[in-house]
């Protein structure tokens, strides 16, 4: 058996010999809105949808105003942390990047119950989330003043 399965064995049968506090927790992927790109050739779909994901973007969780949990996308776009706690009504994630526009989301939307069976009942919670940020719009370039 490997130390790092051993550990987390251990840890698992500890929580599990006494009264353990409820995990929240919040898993994920964000990507950019697709992209169309048109693919030529024979057996081609025609226009496959391309989503890179974002690296370095924002994701808070929030209950009643106060910040719960806090996570970076990594370079595939992924996020995971937790805590102990539990997730009611007013919990949303807000995930933000600059030079894209922010969503923000209701946690109890996307929880899974302990067992990873999907559940809208505040509690202990792990929320998973595919999230697409729409890029921003370039600024247009100043117009030019007509020389006199």
């Amino acid at each position: 058996m490997r130390r790092g399965s051993w550990l987390a064995s251990t840890a698992l049968l500890a929580c599990a010999s006494v009264a353990c506090d409820p995990i929240l927790g919040m898993q994920g992927t964000v990507r950019s809105a697709p992209a169309a790109t048109t693919c030529a050739g024979e057996g081609s779909p025609g226009i496959v949808e391309i989503s890179p994901p974002i690296e370095g973007a924002k994701v808070t969780m929030r209950c009643r105003d106060h910040l719960v949990l806090e996570a970076i996308t990594n370079a595939a776009g992924q996020f995971n942390t937790a805590t102990a706690g539990m997730a009611g009504e007013a919990c949303t994630v807000r995930v933000e990047r600059a030079g894209y526009a922010s969503r923000e989301l209701r946690v109890v939307e996307h929880c899974r119950s302990e067992e990873g069976e999907p559940t809208r009942k505040p509690g202990a919670c792990l929320a998973h989330f595919v999230v697409e940020l729409e890029p921003l719009a370039a600024s247009p370039p100043p117009a030019s003043v007509p020389a006199p």
